[in-house]
């Protein structure tokens, strides 16, 4: 072999099945399949160009679906592509409403194990700092609305936590009077007050959005989904981009190279059982199985947050498109 194809290394199957590992952030068809490719470096410069190019491509395609959706209903700009100022507010806004939560069980004397629990006078200045820090980033957060058009989840949903939070805080901290300093009682009416004004800014936002819904709202939920199909369309895009440049191969290159992927696969098995099933790996073209983890970090680089959701919904320990391509080498082949 080495003879007819002086390009891939001798015994290079062998050593790539012995090193080869998935790690907490790669899956291991995706080391294999990057061993692959270096074995012939220009249908490996190739795949990688391709590669690369599917980040890129992603971010482009889905710049361009928000333009043509937000021409279409400029009111789900929100939704679709909130200004950055809007965002870090709003990121800011959870940070605070998370904390009224934490405060509230402080308030109700709470601690962990042997730890005695902070007195209420702690847990009110705690809760009335977090809530009014909720209460600004929140509410800035809706400054301008002529051109944020119907409020998405990411503002409402906060704003609801937080005022329920805070007033929670506010009735947990007369449970404790005899942990009460004397500035307590100003911070407890801080709370309150705020609480109030979180919950009637909750109020408000959901009236808002209801009204602004229409026959056909566009939500959180709908923006996540058809980020996820934009990705999907280009991870398919390079697909077939790396099966037209294999094809281009020399058939020779390409019986020689899968040759020394049969031998990684059989080392792999012989040290590590079950860890990558050998007929998927076989039934897939090299380039192809290191796409779908890129997939996933372009679909991240889009929107962590969404990205996160429908990793976790779709469960494994990598991404949604990682998951779904191992899911589909467990199906039945003819």
């Amino acid at each position: 072999m080495s003879r007819e194809t002086p390009e891939i290394p001798v015994g290079a199957g062998r050593e790539l099945g012995e090193r080869a590992r998935g790690t907490i952030d790669t899956p291991i068809e995706e080391v294999v399949d990057v061993g692959v490719i270096s074995w012939f470096p220009s249908f490996g410069a190739q795949a990688d160009a391709i590669r690369s190019k599917l980040r890129r491509a992603a971010r482009e395609a889905w710049e361009e679906r928000q333009d043509a959706l937000l021409a279409e209903r400029p009111d789900a700009r929100d939704a679709v592509r909130p200004a950055s100022w809007r965002a870090s507010l709003r990121v800011l806004g959870f940070l605070g409403g998370a904390t009224v939560v934490a405060s509230v069980l402080v308030a109700l004397g709470f601690s962990k194990g042997s730890t005695p629990p902070l007195p209420a006078s702690t847990a009110a200045v705690v809760s009335g700092i977090s809530s009014v820090v909720a209460l600004l980033c929140l509410g800035g957060s809706l400054l301008f609305p002529t051109t944020m058009g119907r409020p998405s989840r990411l503002v409402s949903g906060p704003l609801w936590i937080s005022a329920i939070a805070a007033l929670g805080s506010a009735a947990a901290l007369p449970l404790r009077p005899a942990t009460w300093g004397s500035t307590t009682p100003v911070w407890w009416s801080v709370t309150a007050v705020t609480g109030v004004a979180l919950l009637v800014l909750a109020v408000v936002v959901s009236v808002w959005r209801r009204r602004l819904a229409g026959a056909a709202p566009i939500d959180d939920d709908d923006v996540d989904t058809l980020r996820l199909s934009v990705v999907r369309q280009e991870l398919e895009r390079a697909v077939v981009e790396v099966e037209q440049a294999w094809r281009r191969v020399d058939p020779a290159v390409r019986d020689a190279l899968l040759r020394e992927r049969d031998v990684a696969l059989a080392t792999i098995a012989e040290r590590t059982p079950g860890v990558l099933d050998p007929d998927w790996v076989r039934s897939m073209i090299p380039g192809t199985m290191m796409l779908p983890h890129v997939a996933d970090q372009a679909h991240s680089s889009l929107h962590l947050g969404a990205a996160q959701k429908i990793d976790r919904a779709a469960g494994g320990p990598y991404g949604y498109f990682v998951g779904e391509a191992r899911e589909r080498g467990r199906e039945p082949r003819a």
